[in-house]
């Protein structure tokens, strides 16, 4: 589906990505997933609820946490620093 390929995305941008300061961290690879997940839907523009989860995370995950991942880093700018760098 990517136009990204898993070692892009992992070298790319995984680092510039927050980690949390406290609390339970997310793992690598539930990282990658959600920001495939995330491209997924720009690329295709689906609404959040249709996103394909089950096909990239093997655990009960719900849209509503990859929005959250999605607005905190757009909060943040990630976003704008990963395409700019």
């Amino acid at each position: 589906m990517s136009l990204l390929d898993k070692y892009t995305l992992k070298t790319e941008i995984l680092p510039f990505l927050p980690r949390p300061k406290r609390g339970k961290s997310c793992s690598e690879t539930l990282l990658l997933a959600i920001l495939e997940l995330i491209l997924y839907r720009l690329k295709t523009g689906c609404q959040w609820r249709e996103l394909p989860i089950r096909s990239y995370i093997s655990i009960k995950y719900s849209y509503k946490s990859v929005f959250y991942h999605f607005s905190r880093w757009s909060k943040l700018a990630i976003w704008q620093y990963i395409w700019l760098n």
